[in-house]
């Protein structure tokens, strides 16, 4: 009886063991299927929503051209996009500008990763951009956007409603939703016309460059400069040779990003100018300037990094296989700017080598330096 009821004890704690094991196993197999399954529903929404929303922009049309863009949305209104668009089956891309007015292209996910609160879903930081082909559906959209935000403001306190239009009222304008063709052609543009996000007095007093292009290259890069810099001005003007010209003003630290994009359309050919402006003192006096000349752009990026905090004004030429600045400064403020700095010797020699020209005025400036009367303005105030 002994050895049957061992035995009997024996069977039973292998029986546990076994049951124990095979939890552990099924425990880890349900661990694997739940991994499984959210992979596969992440892949299917994914594939579901591959008809509407477009990582960038540029996917959208091959030559970038034929597209349009709403006016700013919030992430409420871009909820009644998502699932119209995706009715339609219209693809559709999502511009984000953050609080430093960047722009990125976002997707839904990346929308939705992101943490909200009540205020910020109505926050208008958002655009759609989309085929011009898809005009006629997708005004009927951004009408249904239009009248699902006039419910929403309706709904909520005054002082809780959105100032959409961000001109410090809320009022009617703000429950508008436009859209705006970014197709150009050179013979549409017209001279003494400003073009852009802002007119050019808006840099007055702001470091700012001018970019001088043709009319074909602007109309050839106008979407994704609409698109990918927030600020920025450009007018129809004319150089030396009485030829037109767009005059393109970004801020200094969009240069760069300018200046890329440009590269990618191979526009190698423009010219260049900066204007560095002092804040906390007096406009520039042209009757007291001199004329630096830096031989490459390295010397004048020693300049630009250490006289950053004074006025001048700069063009870039391109002699002798490299490219050149010339730059104009007041002698006084560049002197006693030196003599309180860190000397570098590019600098030093250059200080020695400084002609005073008596003749320059703001007018002969203009002139020699290719600027606009708009131009003039902005670096002399």
């Amino acid at each position: 009886m002994a050895d049957a009821s061992s035995e009997a004890n024996s069977n039973l704690r292998d029986f546990k063991r076994a049951v124990m094991r095979g939890l552990h196993y099924l425990k880890r197999g349900a661990l694997f299927m739940k991994k499984i399954f959210l992979k596969a529903e992440k892949i299917f929404l994914k594939i579901a929503d591959k008809y509407s929303v477009i990582r960038s922009y540029k996917a959208l049309s091959k030559n970038k051209s034929g597209l349009s863009r709403s006016s700013p949305l919030s992430l409420k209104d871009l909820e009644i996009v998502k699932k119209q668009a995706k009715n339609w089956k219209i693809q559709y891309s999502i511009i984000k500008v953050d609080a430093k007015n960047r722009k990125n292209n976002v997707g839904f996910f990346k929308l939705l990763k992101e943490r909200f609160d009540k205020k910020t879903v109505e926050e208008p930081k958002y655009e759609v951009v989309y085929r011009n082909a898809d005009g006629e559906i997708m005004t009927g959209i951004l009408k249904q956007v239009a009248e699902d935000r006039l419910k929403r403001q309706i709904s909520r306190d005054p002082s809780e409603r959105t100032d959409f239009n961000k001109d410090g009222i809320v009022d009617e304008k703000d429950l508008e939703v436009s859209h705006e063709e970014l197709d150009m052609k050179p013979e549409n543009m017209e001279e003494n016309r400003e073009y852009g996000s802002v007119i050019s007095s808006e840099f007055k007093g702001i470091n700012h460059a001018v970019i001088d292009i043709s009319k074909e290259d602007f109309c050839k890069t106008n979407i994704e400069t609409t698109l990918e810099i927030e600020t920025f001005s450009a007018y129809v003007n004319r150089d030396l040779n009485n030829n037109p010209i767009v005059s393109v003003i970004v801020k200094q630290e969009d240069l760069e990003k300018y200046q890329n994009l440009l590269k990618g359309n191979d526009i190698k050919n423009y010219a260049l100018m900066e204007a560095n402006f002092d804040h906390n003192a007096s406009s520039i006096n042209y009757a007291d300037t001199v004329q630096l000349k830096f031989k490459n752009e390295q010397d004048y990026k020693d300049f630009k990094n250490q006289y950053s905090d004074v006025s001048f004004n700069a063009q870039r030429s391109y002699e002798n296989n490299q490219y050149q600045w010339t730059v104009f400064v007041e002698e006084d403020k560049l002197s006693k700017k030196f003599e309180n700095g860190i000397r570098k010797p590019s600098l030093e020699k250059v200080l020695d080598d400084i002609e005073k020209d008596k003749e320059i005025s703001i007018n002969d400036v203009g002139k020699e330096l290719d600027l606009g009367n708009e131009l003039e303005l902005n670096i002399e105030e």
